[in-house]
């Protein structure tokens, strides 16, 4: 399935449009004029024709910078469809947008992805060591408890008990 990946100009909620204009400047490399763009308050088709993990990458992407995206699942093609982009392009690109919304695009759908994350600001590593896989059906939500963690025993090693003192 392809994903179509839009966006209006909706911020999230306490996240400021010049700072968010300014991550996404500085994540993509826009220019001011795409910026302006991209804040005039249409509804912009983005980039189309992704597949789920490189639309949801963009979105989450587009998130963590204060801004809100959707994904548009593109239409299922027929048949003939497919057979002639098959020829025209390895990447379909559909006309496909929310009801009302004017379609502009800032690359072809066959280009590769331009709006990649700049390499100066990596994608932050999540830790999910602490996870585990329960592969049987007998379970409850009490096997994801966290367990406690082990108290800390001090090193009392250097102490001693003296004898006690007599009192005249």
């Amino acid at each position: 399935m392809l994903y179509d990946i839009f966006f209006s100009g909706e911020l999230l909620p306490g996240a400021g449009p010049a700072e968010v204009k300014t991550r996404l400047q500085s994540l993509f490399k826009l220019s001011d004029e795409v910026a302006r763009r991209l804040f005039s308050g249409q509804t912009l088709a983005l980039k189309r024709g992704l597949d789920p993990t490189r639309a949801e990458r963009l979105r989450w992407i587009f998130q963590e910078a204060g801004a809100v995206v959707w994904l548009v699942e593109q239409a299922p093609l027929s048949r003939e469809d497919q057979g002639g982009l098959a020829e025209q392009s390895p990447v379909p690109h559909l006309d496909v947008a929310p009801p009302g919304s004017a379609c502009w695009s800032l690359t072809p759908a066959d280009d590769p992805l331009p709006l990649e994350p700049d390499p100066a600001h990596p994608l932050p590593v999540v830790d999910i060591s602490g996870l585990r896989l329960i592969t049987t059906s007998d379970w409850s939500l009490a096997d994801c408890d966290r367990l406690p963690r082990p108290a800390r025993v001090p090193d009392i090693s250097h102490l001693r008990i003296l004898e006690p003192e007599e009192h005249p």
